[in-house]
């Protein structure tokens, strides 16, 4: 009777420490509205850039105070990552690493965004218009990387496989058919598009695709939710390339005077910090689909919004990387079966960063060059943007 006794008083004592830091986090971000005036007022910054900053901040300290009672029940649970045979041999070693890390990122940004929405049913505005459609985006992605990760734990097609590809893609192509057609048909109407160097005829500097915006948001939504999909395979790595690319949209979006899609990028920046945390090498937790999945698709909805998504490939450029180096792999080796009998392989191993693991560089070198080369990217999409 006592152990009975002791995993429940166990379990009690994890939900009342998740509880009291979510009302905690609660109860700062209302204190943020005014805090936010006297530090913009005294740095001499814009006010929107003090709300962003805080909020990213309180994002974090939410977040990374959930972060060792979620590990822990992820562990009771037995929700431990698989991993394929067919990948590196030091790989091997992560096996039963709590998966599903990625609720560290998805529940905190939802429990901060909407909290921050509340003061607007006063009539007050703290991120300034409602960001349901990013919040319903990443919700929705990140449900189905959930079931993938469960699957790939439990179900019948488990040991790291996961649901099925035929099923994976016909709901991420559901999902972003869905969300293109809003944007489309708004209000307001996200069809516009920014080509560095030359200026639109409409507010921003602007040109307006119409209808076009269904096809290309379907594309670039499933398109960008694979590629961080793909770049999750080394510690820390799809998480600081996230970062990078979601602190670089929240400049942009500053620069257009966009306030609620800053201050949701720099909510996104606190919570991916805060993952960070326990996914640093060696890593304690493991992003998995849920969160993956759920970063690229709302990170491409970001650069729709913003209409700068002719960036998103420079700002992105490692995840295109990732993402192309499985694609060419895939269609080399079916190529040459076809045209040799057998088939060969364009790179030692796809995605991109195993080929460089099997060439001898090692996970941190891998994951820091990785991360240098996002920053520079990053530089350069945002100085694209001004042009």
């Amino acid at each position: 009777m006592i152990e009975p006794q002791q995993k429940a008083l166990a379990k009690l004592r994890t939900w009342l420490y998740l509880l009291f830091w979510s009302l905690l986090g609660a109860s700062t971000i209302y204190f943020l509205n005014n805090l936010s005036w006297t530090i913009s007022t005294r740095m001499g910054f814009d006010r929107s850039v003090s709300i962003a900053l805080l909020l990213g901040v309180m994002t974090f300290l939410v977040a990374v105070n959930w972060g060792a009672p979620l590990i822990r029940r992820l562990k009771i649970w037995k929700i431990g990552k698989q991993i394929r045979i067919e990948e590196p041999s030091a790989h091997q070693l992560k096996t039963g690493t709590p998966t599903m890390g990625g609720l560290l990122i998805v529940i905190p940004v939802l429990l901060t965004t909407s909290i921050s929405n509340i003061p607007q049913i006063w009539g007050e505005t703290l991120i300034g218009k409602s960001t349901l459609l990013l919040l319903g985006c990443m919700v929705a992605f990140a449900l189905l990387g959930a079931v993938d990760d469960w699957e790939g734990i439990r179900g019948r097609r488990a040991k790291g496989e996961g649901i099925s590809e035929k099923a994976k893609a016909s709901f991420q192509f559901l999902f972003a058919l869905c969300i293109a057609l809003i944007l489309y048909f708004g209000p307001p109407h996200w069809d516009f598009v920014g080509i560095p160097g030359l200026k639109g005829p409409y507010e921003g500097g602007f040109f307006r695709i119409g209808l076009w915006i269904v096809p290309v948001a379907v594309f670039v939504i499933v398109s960008f939710s694979n590629a961080v999909n793909f770049a999750d395979g080394l510690d820390s790595l799809a998480g600081s390339l996230s970062l990078v690319a979601f602190a670089s949209y929240g400049i942009i979006a500053y620069m257009q005077e966009q306030h609620y899609i800053l201050a949701f990028c720099f909510i996104m920046v606190g919570a991916l910090l805060a993952f960070l945390w326990f996914n640093a090498h060696p890593a304690q937790v493991i992003m998995g689909d849920l969160g993956s999945l759920a970063l690229g698709a709302t990170l491409a909805l970001v650069a729709l919004m913003t209409g700068q998504w002719l960036l998103l490939p420079v700002i992105g450029l490692v995840f295109v990387a990732e993402a192309a180096s499985a694609v060419i792999q895939r269609y080399y080796f079916k190529w040459t079966r076809l045209r040799y009998g057998t088939g060969r392989r364009f790179f030692r191993m796809a995605p991109l960063h195993y080929h460089f693991e099997l060439l001898g560089w090692s996970e941190t070198h891998i994951k820091e060059r990785f991360w240098l080369v996002s920053l520079l990217c990053g530089m350069l999409g945002i100085a694209l943007a001004l042009l």
